[in-house]
């Protein structure tokens, strides 16, 4: 009877210690996991800004055009233009 005893409360050490250990296992993959969350929605934001900054943006780059008809050069924003034929 008393080994019986003896088995049982070293079953039940064990198994405590096992919930304990697991118990802090999951806290560090879920506080892993809230952290790459916050992390992938840092990233998302500023894609989102890039996205809105290159749709607001104005054209500035000049176009070069070249034809059969002659040369071109218009500003970015198109407000001038030079044409030679």
């Amino acid at each position: 009877m008393n080994f019986r005893f003896f088995v049982f409360i070293v079953m039940v050490i064990f198994l405590m210690s096992l919930a304990v250990s697991f118990a802090q296992d999951t806290t560090a993959v879920s506080k892993r996991i809230n952290a790459l969350d916050q992390r992938i929605r840092v990233l998302e934001g500023k894609l989102e800004l890039e996205k809105q900054a290159a749709t607001t943006e104005p054209k500035t780059t000049p176009v070069l055009t070249a034809s059969s008809s002659g040369f071109s050069f218009q500003s970015g924003d198109g407000a001038y233009a030079i044409k030679f034929r």
